[in-house]
């Protein structure tokens, strides 16, 4: 798992946010243009990397929708929001291991149902047969 960081804002900006997250200067990037950090997603998608975006403002939206993953930040614009595949309500980073959990639970709750299902057709079938 790797973390990038990829702003429109100055370098000095770029480099106090990627410092707060543990970034390595080497995968963070300033002054970006929405093609360029599209262009970034897309980099990181060939070389076989699944892609979580997250963005709050209308420079963002071309990256959100390249992402295998696009995660607007709900005060941003409304064009992020409609490019993303899921919107946090609030402004906070938090909320996105609040998503991560409600996703792991769903897939669990997910493959619990198939085992149900698999069990009542086993013992179901045979029974329904005669």
């Amino acid at each position: 798992c790797e973390l990038w960081v990829c702003t429109g804002d100055n370098a000095a900006a770029a480099a106090a946010a990627a410092g707060a997250l543990g970034v390595p200067v080497e995968r963070t990037r300033a002054n970006q243009l929405p093609e360029d950090k599209r262009s970034l997603v897309h980099t990181l998608q060939r070389t076989g990397a699944e892609v979580i975006m997250v963005g709050d403002g209308l420079n963002d939206a071309p990256a959100l929708a390249q992402a295998d993953l696009g995660v607007a930040i709900g005060a941003g614009a409304q064009l992020a929001c409609d490019a993303a595949d899921v919107v946090l309500c609030r402004s906070s980073l938090k909320d996105l291991l609040a998503f991560r959990e409600l996703c792991l639970a769903t897939r669990m709750t997910i493959y619990r149902n198939f085992l149900w299902a698999f069990g009542f057709n086993v013992v179901g079938l045979p029974l329904a047969a005669g």
